[in-house]
């Protein structure tokens, strides 16, 4: 948008040349959200462990010299994909389980040994949008999320709080699960999940889809992934994708922008 390329209207709110007029451009924001469920965990095998500073220490200059121990993993080795329902074509829900306690993106471990399952829905039908602050490139852009906008999306989100307890009420949990911190057995009724879903609910960090590629009205970019109007000028990132995939970006955009070296390559 601040090259010109983009909504008409929103370039001439920042008296910006426009160079060509392309609705789509900030439009179709999507994102996957999840919410953490924790546990008590009754032996000391978490990365609690690593709370005490000299430990931590250690751990960091083993990694740095070898390579090697407990920094050398991001600790979310385990995972599922699950559907909420039987009649559904591939999962909507995916589970990262985390052997320690995440607080605050990290600044908290907790104040003892417990565990975590990241819970978050893979297909959210909500869509927001991205607009220009300025024509000033330092700015800040703004950022409408427009998140848990459709029934479907909250309903996914509940149902999988008790799917999530059965998980952890399977027999081979039971030797290591404690308590439940979060929400805690006091959360019950869908209202309640919902209150604490809405509180507790944070971004995934797969933000896609605002110069999506397709040939409707609102497509940015063609199916060679070259934009609309402009010769010699393609995209290659989660940006171009028409909607989220079905778990983390990193892999699909990677093949994406080697799939459009190849294209570029070819002419």
């Amino acid at each position: 948008m601040l090259s010109g390329i983009g909504p008409a209207n929103e370039l001439a709110k920042h008296l910006i040349p426009l160079i060509v007029d392309l609705p789509g451009v900030g439009q179709n924001l999507q994102d996957h959200l999840e919410y953490y469920m924790q546990y008590e965990c009754t032996k000391k095998i978490t990365l609690y462990s690593m709370a005490n500073p000299i430990r931590k220490a250690k751990t960091g200059i083993e990694w740095f010299l070898t390579g090697r121990g407990l920094a050398a993993s991001s600790h979310l080795e385990a995972g599922a994909f699950i559907s909420t329902e039987a009649c559904l074509s591939h999962p909507n829900l995916q589970y990262h389980f985390l052997p320690g306690l995440v607080n605050d993106h990290g600044r908290n471990l907790g104040d003892g040994h417990s565990f975590q399952v990241h819970a978050g829905t893979m297909r959210p039908e909500s869509r927001g949008y991205l607009e220009l602050s300025s024509a000033d490139p330092f700015t800040p852009i703004r950022i409408f999320a427009n998140y848990l906008q459709t029934d479907n999306d909250w309903n996914d989100l509940i149902a999988s709080i008790p799917i999530t307890r059965d998980i952890f009420n399977q027999p081979a949990f039971l030797p290591f699960k404690g308590k439940e911190l979060r929400p805690g057995p006091a959360c019950n009724t869908k209202a309640e999940m919902r209150d604490f879903i809405r509180e507790k609910i944070e971004t995934a960090y797969h933000p896609c889809g605002t110069c999506k590629m397709g040939i409707d009205e609102l497509a940015v970019v063609d199916p060679h992934a070259k934009v609309y109007g402009i010769e010699n000028l393609r995209i290659a990132d989660a940006s171009i994708m028409p909607s989220v995939t079905s778990g983390n970006l990193n892999a699909p955009t990677i093949m994406l922008a080697e799939r459009i070296s190849d294209l570029i390559l070819n002419g």
